[in-house]
Parts: structure tokens; sequence; C-alpha cells
């Protein structure tokens, strides 16, 4: 699952460039494991709660015009732009859980039919 937005006001290139548009796809185990296996994170501060959530962050966006997404971007965002992944983070966490919930939902229902003999499968 991935989720679109576009910052107010963008990441800063160093030829000057300001890229707003970005995607955010979900937190699974295998980002963990990307940060864990990941040469330029900084492992001194890898303990501190903050740069580890810059860390998982950084993992999971992509910025149109950028090849990588760095921790110090992400902890460099201004507050609107923070504000507006945040906003992003909380969107793709409620779809994951309502695709999980109705996916549960659905499997509840195709075992009740099966038990009632009435599986159209």
């Amino acid at each position: 699952m991935q989720i679109t937005g576009t910052f107010t006001e963008g990441i800063i290139t160093e030829d000057g460039r300001i890229l707003r548009d970005f995607t955010l796809v979900e937190q699974t185990f295998r980002t963990t494991l990307e940060i864990a296996h990941d040469q330029d994170i900084d492992k001194d501060l890898i303990n501190d709660e903050v740069y580890y959530s810059a860390c998982l962050v950084a993992k999971r966006l992509s910025v149109d015009g950028l090849d990588k997404v760095t921790p110090e971007q992400v902890l460099d965002l201004s507050a609107l732009d923070s504000a507006e992944l945040t906003g992003q983070i909380y969107s793709l966490e409620r779809q994951r859980s309502n695709f999980r919930s109705a996916a549960q939902a659905a499997a509840e229902e195709r075992a009740r039919a099966a038990e009632a003999g009435t599986d159209p499968a």
C-alpha cells in the first residue's frame, strides 16, 4: 500500500531545486531490516528514538527527483511539511487497518458460509 502527497515547502536539493511530490509506502518488518543493513545510517545515533523514527520514515518515503531520502532530510523538514507527512502516515495506517478489517470480515463470512453449506466457491 502507498499514498502520495505534496509538501508545502519541499526539500531543497544541492543544486537549488525544490522537490515537493512524494510517495509513502507502508511500514513493514523489511523496513527495519533495511535500516539495520544500510551503510549510510549513522549507527552511533540509531539508538536515539527520534533519529530511528527518521530512519523509518526515510526508508518509506520517496521524493520525486531524489534517488534516496536520508534521515537527515526527514529531520530537516519544515513544520508544515512534517505535519503533511505525519498526516499522510496516519492516513496510510488507516487505509491498511481498513483493508485488513475488510479482509478479516470477508474471511469470517466465507467461513460462516462454508459451515452453513452455502459457500458459493
